[in-house]
């Protein structure tokens, strides 16, 4: 018997988890090793306050974001981690989920500059000049023979990719946005 199931206590955070699994193959495609791991299904922010400080742990899958006023509490907080968890300290944060973070005195800002340069590279779109706005902001009438981007998969992590960049640049959740349902017009037939 595995034991009694019980109610969680409300002094505990509980985390859901889930089991990764990854093959790594190597460059003639022969399976390398099998790896599995156990990971946080979702990103949580805990918050400790101790002694008149406030640390902040952010979870995202296998990465931990911790952060707070006090140097020292944050070394505390990492060494208590590392006591009971296997992990190590990579230091400053400089990347976290593709966005860069510079440190400005006790401000973090977020920048995806080298997110931007990576999609356009991908696109092969590095070589286009900017503009303020894409397209005209009223409705055009869309042609049901339009097929400007014939290949629908890489169009549409082209999208995903504009998409995750609004997390940083509301700017262009409008443009982006009418992009993302002109897809559907184009291709749904």
């Amino acid at each position: 018997m595995l034991g009694d199931l019980v109610l969680p206590s409300p002094h505990y955070n509980l985390v859901g988890c889930c089991w990764v699994y990854k093959v790594r193959r190597r460059v003639d495609g022969f399976v390398e090793r099998y790896k599995a791991r156990l990971v946080a299904k979702d990103s949580f922010l805990f918050i400790r306050r101790t002694s008149g400080y406030v640390v902040l742990l952010l979870v995202y899958v296998d990465d931990l974001v911790i952060t707070g006023l006090n140097p020292s509490t944050i070394t505390n907080c990492v060494s208590s981690l590392c006591y009971v968890f296997a992990c190590r300290d990579l230091g400053s944060i400089g990347f976290f989920l593709g966005m860069e973070v510079v440190r400005d005195n006790i401000v973090l800002c977020l920048s995806q500059q080298h997110y931007v340069v990576d999609l356009l590279r991908r696109f092969q779109l590095d070589a286009c000049a900017p503009c303020a706005t894409p397209f005209s902001s009223s409705k055009a009438s869309q042609s049901s023979n339009d097929d400007l981007f014939p290949d629908v998969t890489l169009y549409r992590s082209m999208i995903g990719g504009l998409q995750y960049l609004t997390l940083t640049r509301s700017d262009t959740a409008f443009a982006v946005n009418e992009v993302a349902q002109r897809t559907v017009y184009s291709h749904s037939t």
